[in-house]
């Protein structure tokens, strides 16, 4: 966003765009709403037809639920969230940008630590009504507890940092003792996105989700081995393997784990544009990069993203797809999203996108006109209808919790029912426990039309005690009901979890009909016995009709032996049919990288094949990675094998390939000397690249490589590459041609291009030339230009001197060049600043409240016209912003963004440093040479920090010539 030309323009820009965003008036704030009872907050709900909300349970019964689940006798268990947002007994020491404490201690785990106020409660219809009319505390003094899960004769507790057991053994709702503690090291930064929704997986895993403001360093107790993680991801834990793992990297704040009726893996996002995301095992999945930290892998080259979705408010919490009978037809399938911080449920749908899916809204389940409804959790019931936990608070900001904003006293529990259900028939819920020693009742569950029946037996069947003679005649009756017509998933689930997938059963279900049942043999086996692999594992990847199928494969090489690994990545590789998907190419890239990091010997013999080098996914997504993986390691070994990959390429094509990923390999740096066989292999094709002749410092490239940027009449691209490439090795002898380029040449695009490469030379030449030819320069060259010159102190005081000396308008220095300016710590530069910009020192806050009620004053009055107030917004903030798909991506994506509250809207635009959105603070990195560059991050790994700057240029800096990097507390946005 830039800054605004003339203080003169504030009322006309802010007028404008605040009535083109908004109907202004009628939206200013107003005072926070009073609460509601439970019945009167019921009666403001709007549902979507064929359904109606009842309510179940309100205060006091509850307060702030944040977790809802049913045991297995029908009895609906709460998670009280009453100790959020403070763990008790711990101090808090400091709390960085993106609310992420750092506390004194470690707390115990329970009962051993000082108790918080977290609850877990059971509340059971008695009578069959459908009304909850008894509560009993199963447990008390937790301490930000967030999730549990029934099973194993006890209950699991998410109480961060620890996973724990509760043992129940005699059912009597009482734990039998003190807790064990199975996994210890979940972080506790940040109480709002701390390790939560557990619940079981089909294959006998508990699954949960951790959430992007905190880490991990997991281990069991007493173990030395630790689990690492920064930021988002849904994990899973084997209770009876002690296994945990890390199931899929990245996504949104991740809170929320869904399962939909083939097993698939999703969570919710608090961004816009998505209703969350798809993971698959081992995926890596876009994240918040800046703020959560890159990806584990420096290697992975890639990511899935979000699920599409069209324009719309954030968010969605978490949400469940619905897979019952009770509600009406038009809702089979549907993900019903829950929306706190826009008081609505949100009906969707999915449409398949080859291995993944887009999403699309349908209609609001419930749209609330009390503000204070805010549902946080989605569940289904025994009675196939949806049960939503209302945290039931007037806001849900972080600031305002942490300072005491909190409503304790409040939660209620509504349940979506049909429209008609007063005149459906009643279905008797489970009184008991689903008769775990009865495995034919339990079985037949497995075909009930709800997922809650079939979930509940499953889980059950994986708690049943069998003996050897009872396993083996269940082993047979599931696996003949999964061949017969009514086989379904859940059937291989149950057949797997009484041990009855063999290596040998694997081998007749990896022929079986339903492609769910194939994925799931090969998923299942792949977790349970990884070297267990035989040709119909290879007959699938070469012929398989299903992409999931193939995905799946894989994912699964990735945790096979090489043995194993290699043919099953060498049929995958060929697979043409589907080498435009969204998801294999990346998900076949990981394992082959796998391969590459452990046996690259086996991964080198896999380009041994003609038809591997054929196959255009291999052409277009493998090749190029390879060589990127292989070139970045830099290593006389690396470089060994680069040679030898580069020897085996059948055609010139192929070879292009491969030399354009080692040239990206260095993108941002010098190659430097290479081995002989190599630099031979690399000039023998293509006569060796211009930009990589460039980047080895080869003289005869660099006369060529400037004459062609010097020729006015040369192709466009390949001279905005080349500005690129001269500024990455930054040569002297490039500066002269540069700037006479840059003074000659008309097109802007260019000449923004040479502005942004000049900060990597020193030469003093450059401050003069460019104050010289500024006044000749558009408006967003000559903000460019200032940029340029703020990069260095030497410029900077040159740049200073010449607005003093009235040869530069000082009005063009934005606040952020004038920030950056005051960075320095030369005292003459210092001084030209305060003897010129005195009068723009950031305001403090009280004068910026006074001009915050002036403007809404002033707002309220009308007079803005949307018209020139969409041309200034364009101007002024689309450079940086986009909305509605149009506009820069420096800043945040408004799209997603609540525009109708014209109050934060404007305090964001008078002070946007007051709260930086995530992954947007501003970098400030001080170089060997003297430079300085600020921006966020775009991409980083061991070699190279990438900084996206305030005029949206990318800016590659290798972290071996970096000697301070800073985050500082203020938005790149002036």
């Amino acid at each position: 966003m830039r800054i605004f030309p003339r203080p003169t323009d504030l009322k006309r820009v802010l007028g404008g765009l605040l009535s083109m965003l908004v109907t202004v008036p009628s939206l200013l704030a107003q005072p926070s709403p009073p609460p509601r009872s439970a019945a009167e907050s019921l009666a403001s709900f709007t549902v979507v037809d064929g359904l109606a909300a009842e309510l179940v349970l309100s205060e006091p019964d509850i307060a702030q639920p944040v977790f809802i689940s049913f045991d297995d006798r029908g009895r609906l268990w709460v998670l009280n969230y009453l100790q959020y947002p403070e763990p008790a007994g711990l101090t808090l020491l400091s709390k960085d940008r993106f609310w992420r404490a750092v506390y004194d201690q470690v707390p115990l785990p329970p009962p051993a630590g000082v108790p918080g106020a977290d609850q877990i409660t059971i509340h059971e219809d008695t009578n069959g009504d459908g009304q909850f009319d008894k509560r009993t505390t199963f447990l008390d003094g937790l301490n930000i507890a967030t999730s549990f899960a029934h099973g194993r004769g006890g209950l699991f507790v998410l109480n961060p940092p620890y996973l724990l057991f509760y043992a129940d053994a005699d059912h009597d709702d009482r734990p039998d003792g003190p807790p064990e503690v199975l996994l210890e090291g979940f972080g506790l930064e940040d109480t709002h996105s701390v390790v939560n929704s557990l619940r079981w997986g089909p294959d006998g895993w508990l699954y949960a989700a951790q959430g992007s403001t905190v880490s991990g360093n997991v281990r069991r107790p007493g173990s030395a081995e630790r689990h690492f993680s920064q930021g988002q991801h849904i994990w899973r834990y084997h209770p009876e393997t002690r296994r945990y793992e890390i199931f899929s990297e990245g996504g949104g704040n991740a809170f929320g784990v869904e399962i939909d009726r083939d097993g698939r893996i999703f969570s919710g996002h608090n961004g816009g544009n998505t209703r969350g995301f798809h993971y698959m095992p081992g995926a890596y999945l876009q994240k918040g990069f800046n703020k959560h930290g890159p990806l584990s892998n420096p290697f992975a080259f890639g990511y899935f993203p979000a699920m599409e979705h069209g324009d719309y408010a954030r968010f969605t919490h978490t949400f469940v797809i619905y897979q019952g009978d009770r509600l009406p037809d038009r809702f089979a399938d549907r993900l019903f999203g829950v929306n706190p911080m826009n008081h609505h449920v949100v009906v969707s749908r999915r449409e398949v996108v080859g291995s993944t899916f887009r999403t699309w809204d349908e209609a609001l389940a419930i749209d609330a006109a009390d503000r204070w409804f805010r549902p946080v959790d989605i569940k289904d019931g025994p009675d196939g209808c949806l049960y939503i936990a209302d945290w039931y608070d007037r806001q849900l900001a972080h600031t305002d919790n942490y300072q005491g904003g909190i409503d304790r006293q409040r939660g209620r529990i509504q349940r979506l029912v049909p429209s008609d259900w007063s005149t459906v028939p009643p279905r008797p819920w489970p009184h008991r426990p689903l008769e775990a020693k009865r495995i034919d009742s339990l079985i037949e569950q497995l075909s009930h039309p709800n997922r809650w029946h079939r979930h509940t037996a499953l889980r059950l069947l994986r708690d049943a005690e069998l003996s050897d003679a009872a396993a083996s005649r269940w082993r047979e009756t599931l696996e003949e009901r999964l061949w017969s017509p009514a086989g379904q998933l859940d059937h291989l689930w149950g057949l797997h979890a009484v041990g009855g997938l063999s290596s040998e059963s694997a081998e007749r279900l990896l022929a079986h009909p339903s492609a769910q049942v194939r994925l799931w043999v090969v998923r299942l086996l792949g977790d349970d016995h990884p070297s267990v692999i035989g040709p119909a594992w290879f007959r699938l990847a070469a012929e398989d009709d299903s992409i999931e199928v193939l995905c799946q494969l894989a994912c699964t090489a990735r945790r096979l032996a090489a043995e194993g690994a290699g043919p099953l990545l060498a049929a995958l590789m060929k697979r043409d049919d589907h080498a435009d998907d969204p998801r294999l190419p990346l998900l076949i890239w990981w394992s082959l990288e796998q391969l590459w990091s452990d046996q690259p010997e086996q991964a080198l013999a896999l380009f041994d094949d003609a038809a591997v080098w054929r196959s255009r996914l291999v052409q277009n997504d493998l090749l190029n990675r390879s060589m990127r993986r292989l070139a970045i390691g830099g290593q006389q070994h690396d470089f060994d094998r680069c040679q030898q990959l580069l020897a085996r390429a059948p055609d010139s094509e192929s070879a292009r390939r491969l030399v354009e990923g080692f040239e990206q390999a260095f993108h941002g740096r010098s190659v430097g000397a290479l081995p002989e066989a190599l630099a031979a292999r690399l000039s023998e094709h293509q006569g060796d690249s211009l930009p990589l002749r460039l980047r080895r410092g080869d003289p005869e490239a660099l006369q060529e490589g400037l004459r062609l940027l010097a020729d006015p009449r040369g192709d466009l691209q390949q001279r905005l590459q080349l500005v690129r490439l001269l500024g990455d090795i930054h040569l002297p002898e490039s500066l002269p041609v540069l700037l006479d380029v840059l003074e000659q040449t008309s097109d802007e695009g260019l000449q923004a291009a040479i502005l942004s490469s000049l900060p990597r030379y020193s030469d003093p030449s450059v401050a003069e030339r460019l104050i010289a030819a500024h006044a000749g320069w558009s408006q967003p060259l000559r903000q460019l230009a200032c940029s340029t010159l703020a990069s260095r102190p030497d410029w900077g005081r040159r740049l200073l001197e010449a607005t003093a000396a009235g040869a530069l308008p000082a009005g063009e220095l934005s606040r952020t060049i004038i920030d950056q300016l005051s960075m320095y710590p030369d005292p003459q530069l210092q001084q030209l600043l305060a003897d010129q910009f005195a009068t723009r020192i950031r305001p403090d806050s009280s004068q910026r409240h006074l001009e915050q009620q002036r403007l809404v004053a002033l707002l309220t009055a009308g007079g803005g016209s949307p018209y020139p107030g969409k041309q200034l917004y364009q101007n002024q903030c689309g450079q940086c912003h986009r909305l509605h798909a149009e506009g820069g991506q420096v800043g945040p994506d408004l799209t997603p963004f609540q525009r109708q509250d014209v109050v934060g809207l404007l305090a964001k635009i008078l002070d946007p440093s007051q709260q930086v959105r995530e992954g947007y603070q501003t970098h400030m990195v001080i170089l060997q040479d003297g430079r300085l560059v600020q921006g966020f991050v775009v991409d980083r790994d061991p070699q190279l920090l990438v900084l996206r700057t305030a005029d949206g240029f990318d800016v590659r800096l290798e972290q071996a010539q970096i000697e301070q990097h800073r985050v500082l507390e203020r938005s790149l946005m002036p």
